[in-house]
């Protein structure tokens, strides 16, 4: 992987892991109700640090 995908990789993974969240804030203030996880929020954040795995085998050898 060229070091611009890999780049590429960890902002993509950063971003989605912290957008994550927005799904369930929008459940919350819709249902006024915090029980349960949004699934878009569950499937975001796993996306997100599967990505973040990624990034970090890749960008192993760099600081």
């Amino acid at each position: 992987m060229t070091d611009r995908a890999v780049q590429f990789l960890g902002y993509g993974s950063a971003l989605l892991t912290t957008a994550s969240f927005f799904p369930q804030a929008l459940k919350v203030l819709r249902t006024n109700e915090t029980r349960g996880i949004s699934l878009r929020m569950y499937l975001l954040f796993s996306l997100g640090v599967l990505g973040q795995f990624d990034y970090l085998s890749c960008n192993c050898g760099n600081p």
